[in-house]
């Protein structure tokens, strides 16, 4: 599991089909020998309004795209000598 230590999304939305849909950024970091381009499931728990009544928070949960950062050679972990 990764927690996500910065998120963000549009205050502007597209609403269609009785839908608000705004974009949403997220990253997180974690200690790994690798990362490859992937994907892995993605799960927000939210609220809309935060105060005392409002009862169990809404969850949303998907399989999303994951993008490795950095060199891209240096994210398909340690290669053995003979495969240099």
């Amino acid at each position: 599991m990764v927690a996500l230590d910065d998120y963000s999304f549009t205050y502007d939305c597209l609403y269609q089909m009785d839908h608000m849909i705004h974009e949403f950024w997220a990253s997180g970091r974690v200690r790994m020998e690798s990362i490859k381009d992937g994907s892995a499931r993605l799960r927000i728990i939210y609220r809309l309004f935060s105060y005392d009544g409002q009862g169990d928070p809404s969850l949303i949960e998907e399989v999303v795209p994951v993008m490795g950062r950095g060199v891209r050679a240096q994210r398909w972990g340690r290669q053995s000598p003979s495969a240099a």
